[in-house]
């Protein structure tokens, strides 16, 4: 179709645009920078997984330990045998203990309750095994009859595992070797004697 024959007035589209824009573009012309963001993006984007392949080559090399620096720079120098440096606290004291000797008393429970059973058959074996056990500072002594199944000798119960230093420290001063525990006794400690005490 020609100029001449185009029914319409002449506008702004019909206008040749500056620098060779085709004429009837309706949009306006782009910034610079929507021109520039997309190779910024990229260029971040490129330098990002470069610095990230760097890292990842670099921490799982084959035959590197990356804790072996720091190994390497906190441990001590190595003592040798012939060093004659020591000091005050290294050299030991003569006539010295190493170790506190432990006190197994510490452990004993002089307010437990006891009972002292005569299984012996001699009138007043339970009231001497008593009295043996309050002169020793127990507070809770009881004396009676045994009247239980036949044991093979002497012997020493306790209720609970708590009570263990307490039934040594009983049949240690019978000379009696046979401890058990039994829980749901009537005493915390119970003594069946057998044989008379001295």
């Amino acid at each position: 179709m020609s100029k001449s024959r185009y029914p319409y007035a002449p506008d702004e589209f019909d206008a040749a645009a500056a620098e060779g824009s085709p004429a009837g573009v309706h949009s306006l012309p782009r910034s610079g920078w929507s021109k520039t963001w997309p190779f910024l993006m990229v260029i971040v984007i490129f330098a990002g997984l470069a610095y990230g392949g760097y890292l990842m080559l670099n921490h799982f090399r084959p035959g590197s330990d990356p804790t072996a620096e720091t190994t390497k720079t906190t441990s001590a120098p190595p003592t040798t045998p012939s060093d004659p440096v020591t000091t005050p606290s290294e050299e030991p004291t003569p006539n010295t203990p190493t170790e506190t000797p432990s006190t197994p008393a510490a452990d004993v429970n002089f307010g437990a309750s006891v009972r002292v059973l005569n299984a012996s058959g001699v009138a007043g074996n339970a009231a001497k095994g008593a009295k043996v056990l309050t002169d020793a500072g127990y507070t809770s002594v009881v004396a009676d009859n045994y009247t239980g199944d036949k044991l093979p000798g002497n012997t020493v119960y306790y209720a609970s595992p708590e009570l263990e230093s307490t039934a040594n420290d009983i049949a240690g001063r019978f000379g009696i070797t046979t401890i058990e525990l039994v829980p749901g006794l009537r005493a915390q400690v119970s003594v069946v004697l057998y044989t008379a005490v001295g």
